[in-house]
């Protein structure tokens, strides 16, 4: 009994281990599922937009941009914006209503994320988010974009890799079907109270990425900022997009997406540890196998001696009867 017990507990913890051990690769899976199926929402209202409504929300998007323009730095423009109560913030390039305002693709570090309103941690943990009070991601002169990202989550890579990218790398958005190209002109880090960096200058067509850093401390902004440059069509055929799959035409085998090296490893762990798992209980199952065996053994083995036993005493009563006869 102790010792069942004991296997109980063991099993508990394995299993608790184990989980503690997949949760980053299962939720960074889900969480690029997730991505994939809102990009391809995204486009598919996009595409059935009518030719006015696709005119009209860029034009105000465009007008919105104007307006920021006038703003002598972010910090004003920004707190300016939140105090209005009649922006029109969370209804510009909300298309459908999906909160979606752009895709943001970074080839170099094989990111493709949807792009939301707001920098709401709601919206961190899963995407980027637009900085309101920056322009909005349609490009034209006298704009700069700021896309915000998580790194370090457990639960999704994000902007993780971001600082693994240099000057000269490229970086697209796309909003409302649109493909703007951004070449990195500029890497600084910052303290989060430093903000003139991100200003609007004026006949400039800026984005800015930003995140935190330190990995793992966050005290500083690592901020990456990219100038308009013409979309390079060859260049974008060697690092394309990532193609953002219909939700229920695509492949099956291409709905499983590939998953990283790391997600394999892990799984294999998890195999391995299940195999072990099953090895540690199996024996009980044995240990009654070997029992059943041994019983059937003894079984025989006492007919055996009971069928000789009957055969001796056969014999012996047939000589008696033979002596008593003579």
């Amino acid at each position: 009994m102790r010792k069942r017990i004991s296997t109980i507990i063991f099993v508990i913890i394995f299993l608790i281990g184990l989980s503690i051990l997949l949760y980053p690769a299962v939720s960074e899976y889900v969480n690029e599922r997730h991505s994939s199926r809102a990009i391809a929402s995204y486009d598919k209202l996009v595409e059935e937009l009518p030719e006015a409504d696709y005119s009209k929300e860029l034009q105000d998007a465009q007008a919105y941009n104007e307006y920021l323009a006038q703003f002598g730095n972010l910090s004003e423009a920004a707190s300016t914006e939140k105090d209005r109560e009649d922006s029109p913030y969370e209804d510009l390039l909300n298309t459908g209503g999906s909160g979606i305002m752009s895709i943001i693709n970074i080839p170099g570090i094989a990111v493709e994320l949807p792009v939301y309103h707001g920098t709401s941690e709601g919206v961190l943990q899963v995407a980027a988010g637009h900085y309101e009070g920056s322009s909005l991601p349609v490009g034209g002169e006298s704009t700069h974009a700021i896309i915000t990202g998580h790194r370090g989550l457990p639960s999704a890579k994000l902007f993780t890799d971001l600082d693994r990218l240099e000057t000269g790398d490229v970086f697209y958005l796309k909003t409302l079907g649109e493909i703007l190209e951004y070449q990195i002109d500029q890497i600084v880090t910052v303290l989060p109270s430093e903000v003139d960096g991100l200003s609007i200058e004026p006949g400039k067509d800026y984005v800015t990425l930003v995140t935190c850093t330190p990995y793992g401390i966050n005290s500083h902004r690592l901020l990456i900022r990219g100038t308009r440059i013409p979309y390079d069509e060859k260049y974008a055929e060697k690092v394309p997009l990532k193609p953002a799959p219909a939700v229920s035409d695509r492949p099956a085998e291409e709905q499983g997406r590939k998953l990283g090296t790391r997600q394999w490893i892990l799984f294999a762990i998890a195999a391995f540890g299940v195999a072990i798992l099953l090895g540690i209980l199996a024996p009980s199952g044995k240990k009654k196998g070997k029992a059943s065996s041994k019983t059937e053994e003894t079984a025989d083995q006492r007919n055996k001696e009971l069928s000789q036993n009957s055969k001796a005493e056969k014999k012996e009563g047939s000589h008696e009867k033979n002596e008593e006869e003579k």
